[in-house]
């Protein structure tokens, strides 16, 4: 599993985010996604090998003003 904690259509506002995750020891990644022909840029979080272990990550994004969706992970990510 992994977390999507933003979704942004500017590469920058993704990066901004992804360095704002790092002040606070959390890893994360940017993947630009194509939908109905636009660019979306997801921040990242994960891989977590189990359910608990994304639901722990998530609650330690929350106490941070970080609203994450928890996705399965795809094998290009």
């Amino acid at each position: 599993y992994v977390l999507m904690a933003g979704s942004y259509a500017e590469a920058r506002a993704a990066d901004e985010a992804k360095a704002k995750l790092a002040l606070l020891g959390i890893v994360a990644k940017v993947q630009s996604i194509t939908i109905n022909g636009k660019t979306w840029n997801r921040v990242i979080v994960g891989p977590y090998s189990n359910a608990s272990e994304t639901e722990a990550a998530k609650a330690t994004l929350a106490e941070n003003g970080v609203k994450a969706i928890p996705m399965k992970q795809t094998p290009n990510q």
